[in-house]
């Protein structure tokens, strides 16, 4: 892996972590961090093993890529769904919702 691609990886993880801590509670920063990153850590065990499960099951070895076509095809319907869902939620109501109840205030304009 080039160190390009692990820049781009780091840099979405903490986009993703500085967005959700800016809607935690104030000094449990450093816990949700850990909880966050330890999720992350479980997400990533479970993605490889499912990967591995997906190349069992579809055949695809290290000499015999004939099916790796639907494996990808499986790879971008799964982030299209992802990306649907991710489409109807309304985040900004979610972080002045949050804001609301622990600071009594709206925190995005």
């Amino acid at each position: 892996i080039n160190a390009e691609y692990m820049g781009i990886v780091e840099t979405k993880a903490l986009t993703t972590t500085i967005f959700l801590t800016r809607i935690c509670l104030k000094n449990v920063e450093g816990t949700f961090f850990a909880i966050v990153n330890g999720l992350l850590l479980i997400a990533v065990f479970l993605a490889t093993e499912l990967g591995a499960f997906l190349l069992f099951i579809f055949g695809v070895t290290e000499q015999n890529f004939d099916n790796y076509a639907y494996i990808t095809l499986v790879r971008k319907t799964y982030a299209l769904v992802v990306f649907y869902f991710m489409w109807k939620l309304d985040f900004d109501a979610a972080i002045n919702m949050v804001a609301e109840k622990n600071l009594g205030r709206k925190h995005l304009d």
